[in-house]
């Protein structure tokens, strides 16, 4: 019978098993949270969705990557256990998504996600999101926000620096879900990158631009509250999307940032409507606007 580890993990050696679970799964971030008391992993299921998955012990997360078709080394063991960790299995059922917690435990765990992937890129070399425009539409963007904000130039620049990631990753989303609908993921702002892109809206000659290069068309920008984002799920889910740009990302604007929206809770079902077709008033085609 498969042990079950407590939540504490007090009585296991958990680089131990933290080993274990990435020999079983190759290429699956694995890791105990010291936050949460949770074990997690960090993957892709079968369809090449990312999922982000926890559990109360390695064999349930063992269970779980199984379930999602993740790819194996070798026939499934337990990891090894002290007998003190022995516990009867609990039944489990998985849901649909699997990060469903809410309130503050959710913002706890999307901060953990947050800071394990950030420790972990540490030694990697990413890119200046500043270097994705012209050096003259990042100043503007910048001034706007600093006039608009009143705040330092310092400032300016770094949230300008991270509305470019989100857009970017935005934009890599939209170009895929071209090729294949079922890849399209929604990604969210934190409430600064909001108030950035709300500036950026402003500055449609710079605007346009960005998002025809990063999506192939507009990055609309859409008022929405609903559970999906009060829970923290949907930030917790956009923040490995931001680091799969290559890009910086600065935890300063993402940490803390869950359940946050620029809309007021009598907006909360514009988000998912559907606007409707302009009949034919306007041209077909993708638009091409250079720099």
């Amino acid at each position: 019978m498969n042990a079950v580890a407590p939540r504490t993990a007090a009585s296991v050696d958990i680089d131990r098993v933290v080993a274990e679970l990435r020999r079983r799964f190759p290429g699956v971030r694995t890791w105990w949270g010291q936050a949460t008391k949770q074990w997690w992993a960090l993957t892709r299921d079968r369809f090449g969705a990312d999922r982000l998955i926890d559990a109360d012990s390695p064999a349930e997360l063992g269970r779980r990557l199984e379930r999602l078709g993740v790819r194996t080394a070798a026939p499934a063991l337990a990891p090894p256990m002290t007998s003190a960790a022995a516990a009867p299995v609990r039944p489990t059922q998985i849901s649909a998504p699997e990060v469903r917690a809410t309130g503050a435990v959710q913002s706890i765990r999307a901060q953990e996600v947050r800071m394990t992937i950030a420790t972990e890129r540490t030694a990697q070399v990413v890119r200046d999101p500043r270097t994705l425009i012209p050096t003259w539409a990042f100043s503007l963007l910048a001034q706007d926000f600093r006039k608009k904000h009143h705040v330092s130039h310092a400032y300016a620049e770094r949230v300008v620096g991270q509305l470019l990631v989100f857009l970017k990753a935005a934009g890599q989303i939209r170009r895929e879900a071209r090729r294949d609908p079922a890849g399209y993921v929604r990604l969210v702002p934190s409430r600064p990158v909001d108030e950035a892109w709300h500036a950026a809206l402003q500055r449609t000659e710079v605007y346009l631009p960005v998002s025809l290069a990063f999506a192939g068309s507009v990055i609309h920008h859409r008022p929405v509250m609903d559970d999906d984002i009060a829970s923290g799920a949907a930030l917790a889910r956009t923040i490995p999307y931001l680091h799969r740009t290559g890009l910086r990302v600065d935890p300063e604007f993402w940490n803390e940032e869950s359940g946050s929206s620029c809309c007021p809770p009598e907006c909360a079902s514009q988000g998912g409507v559907f606007l409707g077709s302009w009949e034919g008033r306007i041209p077909g085609g993708p638009l091409t606007i250079a720099f």
